[in-house]
């Protein structure tokens, strides 16, 4: 396994690649406007974020809120360009209603001995989209209601796109968690690894992860990827065992989704 690919660039790649999915771009002069006419209330955002030479910070934002103000829904996340000094954006986009979203980009170095396999069953989400949509549909992070269809719209969406994969954990008919894989040339990165909490410590996460690490192998992906919040240990925890190593940290600023509509 070569890991001749930095991490963080790695990530970002992935990130670029798994947001340009379900959205169109505009270049602005401080960064390109990822926008969705179905999906803009979380998938409008700024990538590539930075504040040019000769514009202030209250320009560049004056510019972002413009263009998102002609559409359905404002601005959602700031995700700073790689080389882009954060603190005076950060001071700025918090006083403007953002919170700073820390995480940790963990690869995978090398190919592990992974553990025994737990034996849950895993199956592909694309064959079971109506189990897939009832698991996002109940999941507590993305409120209000309103969130939660929109955001398991676009995953579902996102299965028209071959280079991403969902899998999905079920108990008997029950679904109880799901994780994802991008490719990206030679780049997989490994999002949203979920398991309900009434079902959790039961070796769901593992063997997910165990069948997506084997995955990656079988492909020969040369990078494998992902990012977790900072401060989540018991995810930490689980990816160190999986073999992954912290390889650096990253930070997008992300406003709270509202109801209604907010033009």
């Amino acid at each position: 396994m070569s890991t001749d690919t930095d991490p963080l660039i790695a990530m970002h790649r992935a990130n670029q690649a798994f947001h340009e999915q379900l959205t169109q771009q505009a270049a602005l002069s401080c960064g390109v406007a990822h926008f969705s006419m179905p999906f803009g209330r979380l998938a409008n955002q700024l990538r590539e974020a930075v504040v040019p030479a000769d514009r202030s910070m209250q320009e560049a934002y004056a510019e972002v809120e413009e263009f998102y103000g002609r559409l359905a829904h404002p601005c959602r996340c700031w995700s700073p360009a790689p080389d882009q000094p954060i603190q005076e954006m950060e001071r700025f986009l918090i006083e403007h209603g953002y919170t700073p979203r820390h995480m940790a980009i963990m690869q995978l170095r090398p190919w592990p001995e992974l553990p025994a396999r737990p034996a849950v069953r895993v199956l592909p989400g694309r064959a079971m989209r109506a189990s897939l949509r009832e698991l996002l549909l109940s999941h507590p992070t993305h409120s209000p209601s309103e969130t939660r269809e929109v955001w398991a719209e676009m995953m579902l969406a996102r299965l028209d796109d071959p280079s991403f994969e969902v899998l999905l954990a079920m108990s008997g008919s029950t679904p109880i968690g799901h994780a994802c894989l991008l490719q990206v040339g030679p780049i997989a990165a490994i999002y949203d690894v979920y398991v309900r909490e009434d079902f959790r410590r039961g070796g769901c996460a593992l063997a997910m992860m165990h069948d997506m690490i084997t995955t990656c192998r079988r492909l020969e992906l040369r990078t494998v990827v992902l990012e977790v919040g900072e401060f989540n240990a018991p995810a930490i925890k689980l990816y160190e065992r999986c073999g992954f190593e912290r390889a650096g940290n990253t930070v997008d600023f992300w406003k709270p989704a509202t109801t209604g509509n907010e033009a």
